[in-house]
């Protein structure tokens, strides 16, 4: 069911930011310590790569949520049923009217068949001079 692959993936986001966004915290504070610029480039490179992560999942979460709210609005919309529409009987004669009328304009013309075939002659080949 949908919700249901909908509930894994969120808890599967939490479970990764669970497991990220200490080392965050962690990297955040060792790159202060006193390192070889070497090591400080190296935590600073990983570091970049779990901010990233972090924001692409806090997009996910906020991306789902704005799924979930349009699915809510759409469903109190009557989705997805689509029920008929009532309008009075003498305006849906005149639209009768028209439809019949477009059907008599369409009836005079064909369809031109479409060339699903290309024959090319190009003669016989000519060495250059």
């Amino acid at each position: 069911m949908a919700s249901d692959l909908i509930s894994e993936r969120r808890a599967e986001w939490q479970a990764a930011l669970d497991e990220i966004v200490p080392q965050i915290r962690g990297l955040e504070d060792k790159i202060n310590d006193a390192l070889s610029e070497e090591l400080r480039a190296v935590l600073k490179e990983r570091l970049a790569f779990l901010k990233q992560r972090q924001t692409l999942i806090l997009q996910a979460q906020a991306a789902q949520d704005a799924a979930d709210a349009a699915q809510g609005a759409l469903e109190g919309h009557g989705f997805p049923e689509l029920p008929d529409m009532e309008i009075p009987a003498n305006l849906l004669e005149e639209f009768d009217r028209e439809v019949e009328d477009n059907l008599a304009a369409r009836s005079g013309f064909v369809s031109v068949p479409s060339a699903t075939t290309i024959t090319l002659n190009l003669g016989t080949p000519q060495d250059l001079p």
